[in-house]
């Protein structure tokens, strides 16, 4: 079974860098501890093109990695197997690839999104 997940980066307060998560007020993006299919909707004036999509620890050390094409810059789908990775995950790192990514706040182990609420 698969669960999917949308997230709305816009919602989310990026960092400046990988040593700021777990810092500051902001909300985390919510993802489950499970194989799971997640539906990213791009914040405005994002490209379409091949992106990637990576969960890191807190010193930024990628425990998940993928690529995945945007067909129309507005919306990427991903597959990625979280199982084992909470307690771990902390950072969610989204960008073109051979650009600088976007990096977020995540905590991995709840059942779905804080997006969708």
């Amino acid at each position: 079974m698969i669960a999917e997940v949308h997230v709305k980066l816009q919602e989310y307060t990026t960092l400046r860098e990988v040593a700021g998560a777990g810092r500051g007020d902001g909300k985390s993006i919510n993802l489950p501890a499970s194989r799971a299919r997640i539906v990213i909707e791009l914040p405005e004036r994002s490209v379409k093109g091949l992106y990637r999509v990576a969960i890191a620890d807190v010193d930024g050390n990628p425990l998940k990695t993928e690529k995945e094409r945007s067909s129309d810059g507005k919306t990427l789908t991903i597959i990625l197997n979280l199982r084992g990775l909470s307690r771990r995950a902390s950072i969610l790192s989204v960008g073109r690839v051979d650009e600088t990514p976007h990096f977020y706040p995540v905590i991995v182990g709840k059942s779905k999104a804080t997006s969708e609420q």
